[in-house]
């Protein structure tokens, strides 16, 4: 026996049991035949599962286990549905079929009889009553009963034609094989139904000629031919497949196709307002007050005439592109920039006609370049840019913040700090060259790689050759010669009337040397004046005396402290 709560059956209830053996992990069961949506109890190896708890049945076909099952386990499917008894009535069936006879004691409330014409339903009701005498019900015993109306017939001659102010037909009369008349109106199968005049709609197909149609409310026909038609009130076209007018068609208040703000709209004063979509097969032009925009179906071109903008922007307040026959312009005369943008992997190209060289490119996010005659020569990249061939600057090249430059026979370091001429090539050296005879034809400083500077000539300075000592000749002071700075570098030559050389501080830099010679035939003197000057060869300290045609040699320092060593000093 099943575990849980048993399933109490109502009356007039009836169920069935489906057995299906899972496969391990299964969660999806299809009970044959499926089940009614909330009439259907699971359970699994005799223990009764809870639905939305521990399985889900919504379709009516499927149920499906919240927890996959065990290989082997037992789903039992108990479904339930009606109790239903063969050849009862089904309150809820539209057509049903009861074998043996159906006996109402009674009236059948709500049943519908069905009404033949000689053999074919014309309809349905439920109660049929025959009007006048001599009618004849024959029961045929198969479920039909025939019918045969008599009537008054006087006054109608069926041999020839009757006329009538008015017939008043409850049912159907029928007019020989062509026409019938009930209830609702005269049918004509063919033949022509001729009169006087026409009380009310006057409907169907004509032919011939019909002439004073008047009627309230409507005249419907199919075709309307003649020379000429007035309307006086508002003329109607409930379907019209298409208007054909061999001349012109006047609409003096408009013309309207389709719902008023649905279809289009020609005012009386020439504005058209079109809803939908508008198609021209042919040339279109646009009248201006002195230009005009013409749609070339031939060329599939718009083409703007000279001074014809095309303006994007409210009220003119934006860009401008148009020729005004001599040039063509793209215009921004509105707020804001003009933005020329592109997607990721495309560029913008300025080239020379449809297909020539390309003057420009702009690449998104990267190098803009800049070509002539179709051969690159600058481009940025994200470090600076780069030129191909000879930049010519007529003014300054500045770089950097702080104002060096780079201008016509100038090269100005402005920053603080040192300044940097770099080789970045390994092994490579750096030229200073310079035009003697012709363009850049000499050399004249070499820095090499190993840091070894070679000079096409003897370097000078302003005193002289630097692989010299320039002459500093001294004779004619009558007595002695104060150094001065001047003297730095040079050979101060003593002769004739000077007498001596006087050396004081504050004169020269650490570093400066000045030889001194004695070029007369007696001894001269060195006089330590406001300096201190140290004889190298006994490490004494002041003046000294240099021997006739002897040479010494002072090395500095400081500035107020020398060296001195040479030959024939005492």
């Amino acid at each position: 026996m099943a575990l849980g709560r048993p399933v109490t059956l109502s009356p007039n209830v009836a169920s069935k049991t489906v057995s299906i053996t899972a496969t391990a992990g299964q969660t999806l069961f299809e009970p044959s035949g499926g089940y009614r949506i909330n009439e259907i109890a699971v359970y699994r190896n005799g223990t009764r599962l809870v639905n939305g708890q521990d399985f889900t049945a919504r379709d009516g076909a499927s149920v499906l286990l919240v927890s996959g099952a065990t290989l082997n386990d037992v789903l039992e499917f108990q479904i339930f549905d009606s109790f239903n008894i063969a050849n009862t009535i089904k309150p809820n069936e539209a057509t049903q079929t009861i074998t043996g006879e159906l006996v109402v004691d009674g009236g059948i409330i709500g049943a519908v009889l069905g009404i033949q014409s000689a053999g074919s339903l014309v309809g349905t009701a439920r109660t049929v009553n025959f009007i006048g005498s001599g009618n004849t019900v024959v029961d045929n015993g198969d479920g039909t009963i025939n019918v045969s109306i008599s009537g008054e017939t006087a006054g109608i001659d069926t041999s020839a034609t009757s006329e009538f102010t008015n017939i008043s037909v409850s049912g159907i009369a029928t007019v020989g094989s062509a026409v019938t008349i009930n209830s609702t109106g005269i049918d004509a199968v063919s033949g022509v139904i001729t009169a006087s005049s026409f009380v009310g709609n006057v409907t169907g197909n004509t032919s011939g000629t019909a002439g004073g149609l008047t009627g309230t409310p409507d005249i419907t026909v199919r075709n309307v031919t003649g020379v000429a038609a007035t309307f006086t009130g508002v003329l109607t076209y409930e379907d019209v497949t298409n208007v054909d007018s061999v001349g012109i068609v006047t609409a003096r208040g408009g013309l309207e196709v389709g719902a008023a703000g649905v279809g289009a709209t020609i005012t009386s004063a020439g504005n058209a307002i079109i809803s939908g979509f508008s198609t021209f097969k042919n040339d279109v032009t646009f009248v201006g007050a002195a230009a005009n925009i013409i749609f070339d179906q031939s060329t599939d071109d718009i083409i703007f005439n000279d001074n014809a903008k095309a303006i994007f922007g409210t009220s003119s307040d934006g860009i401008e592109v148009y020729h005004n026959g001599s040039a063509s312009y793209i215009h921004d005369s509105g707020t804001g920039d003009l933005n020329l943008c592109m997607e990721s992997g495309s560029k913008i190209v300025v080239q020379s006609g449809t297909s020539g060289s390309h003057l420009a490119e702009f690449n998104h996010e990267g190098a803009v370049e800049l070509f002539y005659n179709g051969s690159q020569k600058l481009h940025t990249h994200n470090t600076g840019i780069h030129v191909t061939g000879i930049a010519t600057v007529t003014s300054v090249i500045y770089t950097g913040s702080n104002g060096s430059s780079i201008a016509e026979n100038n090269l100005n370091f402005a920053s603080s700090g040192k300044a940097y001429i770099d080789h970045r090539t390994t092994s490579q050296d750096i030229d200073f060259r310079v035009s003697h005879s012709s363009a850049l034809d000499r050399t004249a400083i070499t820095i090499g790689s190993a840091g070894i500077t070679t000079f096409y000539d003897t370097p000078h300075d302003d005193i002289g050759t630097l692989r010299s000592i320039p002459l500093q000749d001294e004779s004619g002071s009558g007595g002695a010669y104060t150094l001065v700075a001047s003297d730095a570098g040079q050979c101060v030559h003593i002769h004739g009337t000077t007498t001596g050389v006087l050396v004081n501080d504050s004169t020269f830099n650490p570093g400066d040397a000045v030889t001194i010679v004695n070029g007369s035939a007696g001894t001269m003197a060195i006089t330590q004046g406001s300096c201190t000057i140290r004889y190298t060869a006994d490490s004494t300290t002041g003046s000294k005396t240099l021997a006739s045609f002897g040479m010494c040699t002072l090395w500095f320092s400081g500035d107020s402290v020398a060296y001195l060593s040479g030959a024939g000093l005492s």
